[in-house]
């Protein structure tokens, strides 16, 4: 496959937007001084594991998908024109991962359905019992991108974690939807920030630990 004609340049992602809410500084270091950054703890590394198949999990609820890693691997540039090629001659087709730019912010989608009237039903997967707010940032942004590239969503929906192994299916459709002015603005700040010559000031406190510990504590402390 030649992946050249594949090629989509990007500035941001969902994951270092959600680095940016978290805090700006980490969201510049992750981009210009990533030998600075400190490996996952183990524990991490475990959770990490049981979200995967709790992915896999749900993905195996979907017959013939195509899962867009397995393919393109971590080669990010490549998703999102790949992703339009199969929408548009697949005709009604279920993607793992698959890739959307909108803004210069791409995000990967873990199952987006194509409907047999055009239009698409995403499911973002989370290994939770809850709709922490972290995940609203998460989902906010997807949506953001998906509601403006494919315009036509029938339905967003997070599975979490159900009882007796079950999965809990939520339509948050109508949450992110009052997300959308909000994100827009953030995507542009964003953006600005990764242009700065140098790291914004930003004051070690509680947002290097919530919610996640950054990875650039050590560096921030010197």
């Amino acid at each position: 496959m030649e992946l050249e004609k594949y090629q989509r340049n990007h500035i941001l992602s969902k994951s270092t937007f959600v680095q940016a809410k978290q805090c700006t500084k980490l969201l510049y270091l992750n981009k210009n001084k990533r030998k600075e950054k400190k490996d996952y703890s183990k524990q991490t590394k475990v959770l990490f594991s049981f979200g995967k198949q709790f992915e896999a999990d749900f993905r195996n609820k979907f017959d013939n998908g195509i899962h867009l890693t397995e393919i393109l691997g971590n080669k990010f540039h490549y998703y999102a024109a790949y992703t339009e090629e199969l929408l548009a001659s697949k005709g009604d087709e279920t993607l793992f991962e698959a890739g959307i730019i909108y803004d210069d912010v791409l995000v990967l989608t873990d199952v987006l359905q194509q409907n047999e009237n055009g239009s698409y039903t995403i499911y973002e997967i989370k290994f939770a019992n809850k709709l922490k707010p972290v995940f609203i940032w998460d989902l906010a942004v997807q949506y953001y991108v998906c509601k403006n590239k494919l315009q036509n969503i029938e339905s967003f929906n997070v599975v979490l974690k159900g009882k007796k192994g079950k999965f809990r299916i939520l339509n948050v459709t109508d949450l992110l939807e009052k997300q959308l002015e909000k994100i827009s603005k953030e995507v542009v700040e964003f953006k600005k920030v990764l242009n700065l010559d140098n790291a914004p000031e930003v004051k070690i406190g509680s947002q290097c630990f919530r919610p996640y510990e950054c990875p650039f504590m050590d560096y921030c402390r010197k």
